[in-house]
C-alpha cells in the first residue's frame, strides 16, 4: 500500500503512526529512508571530491611556489646581468609570474573544465538535479586556490631581489 501524504513532517508522522499496526508485522516507512543510503553515498562522494580538490590545490600551490624559487635560483646569472644591463626588476618579475602561472592555468583550467563536464554528464545520467550550492563551492574552491597559487608564487620575489641585487659573480 502506498500513502501520499501532503503537509509537514509531523503529518508523516502521524501516518506513520497511523498506518503502523495495519501493516500486520510490516512497518511503515518513507522516501526518505528509501533513499538515505543514496543520498548518504553521494554526501561522501561529495566529501571526497571537496578534499581531493583542496588538497590538489595545495600540492599545486607548494610546486608553484618550488618551482618559481627554483627558476629564479637556476637563472640567477642571466637575471643579473639583465638587471645590470638596466632591467627594471617589476618587468623581471613579471616574466617570472607568467611562466609560471601560464602553464598551471592552461593545466588546472583544463582539469576543471574536464571534471565539470564530467559531473554534469553524471547528473544526467542518473537523472539528478544539479544542485547550486556545489557550483559554488567549486568557484569558492577556485578562487581561494588560486590566491594561495599566486600566493606561493609571489614568495619568491624576495629571492629575485635579492638574486638581482649585487654584482653578478660568474664562473670566468
Amino acid at each position: 500500500m502506498v500513502a501520499h501524504v501532503s503537509g509537514g513532517r509531523e503529518r508523516v508522522d502521524t501516518a506513520v503512526t497511523v498506518l503502523t499496526p495495519l501493516g500486520s508485522g510490516r512497518y511503515p516507512f518513507t522516501q526518505e529512508y528509501v533513499s538515505a543510503p543514496d543520498e548518504t553515498a553521494i554526501a561522501r562522494v561529495a566529501t571526497v571530491s571537496t578534499a581531493t580538490l583542496v588538497l590538489s590545490f595545495l600540492v599545486a600551490a607548494a610546486s608553484a611556489g618550488l618551482t618559481a624559487a627554483a627558476n629564479v635560483l637556476d637563472r640567477r646569472r642571466v637575471y643579473g646581468l639583465l638587471r645590470l644591463s638596466g632591467t627594471p626588476l617589476e618587468v623581471l618579475d613579471r616574466a617570472r609570474i607568467r611562466e609560471t602561472v601560464i602553464p598551471l592555468a592552461v593545466l588546472a583550467g583544463g582539469t576543471t573544465t574536464t571534471g565539470v563536464y564530467g559531473a554534469y554528464q553524471l547528473n544526467k545520467a542518473v537523472g539528478t538535479t544539479i544542485d547550486t550550492s556545489g557550483a559554488v563551492q567549486l568557484v569558492i574552491c577556485l578562487v581561494v586556490g588560486a590566491l594561495a597559487v599566486f600566493a606561493a608564487i609571489a614568495g619568491s620575489r624576495p629571492l629575485l631581489r635579492k638574486v638581482t641585487g649585487g654584482p653578478v659573480q660568474t664562473a670566468d
